[in-house]
Parts: structure tokens; C-alpha cells; sequence
């Protein structure tokens, strides 16, 4: 399974400000990668006022979905009960 798309598509409906995407490539930006800590690839980091909320390695999109909208309710949006669905 191809995560990718899952990842752009809720990069693309993203409607709360408070939540920025970001993908790096680990090959190309080794620094990122050492101080999160990547091991694995993917790897989806989570965070929240400057500090690590949540964390998980694979293509779960489950999890990945159940993270993000934990993120829009903490910062008070209202697509947070949207995109947990």
C-alpha cells in the first residue's frame, strides 16, 4: 500500500491553519532525519505547541487520521471532528 496519496489528499483538505504537513527526504536531508529520530520510513511525527504529541512508523492510516484530528480538536477547530471519520 501507497501511502503517499492518503498523506497529500489530507495535506490538500486541510483546512485549519494551526496544522502544517511537512515531508522530508531522509536521503537528501539527513539533519531532519537524525534529530527526529527516523529510523524507519514512513515515520509520522506529531506535534504540538513545540512538543512531540504523538508518533508511529508504517502506513496506518487509521492511526495517521486518529492523530490528526486529536490535533484539530487541541487547537480548536472545528474539522477536528470532521477528519477523524
Amino acid at each position: 500500500m501507497r501511502f503517499k496519496p492518503a498523506f497529500e489528499g489530507a495535506a490538500r483538505g486541510n483546512k485549519n491553519k494551526n496544522i502544517v504537513f511537512c515531508a522530508v527526504e531522509c536521503d537528501r536531508v539527513r539533519d531532519a532525519a537524525q534529530a527526529n529520530n527516523i529510523r524507519s520510513i514512513p515515520q509520522f511525527n506529531f506535534y504540538f505547541n513545540g512538543k512531540e504529541h504523538a508518533k508511529f512508523v508504517g502506513a496506518d492510516e487509521i492511526k495517521f487520521r486518529t492523530y490528526l484530528g486529536e490535533l484539530n480538536q487541541m487547537t480548536g477547530s472545528k474539522a477536528g471532528s470532521h477528519i477523524s471519520m
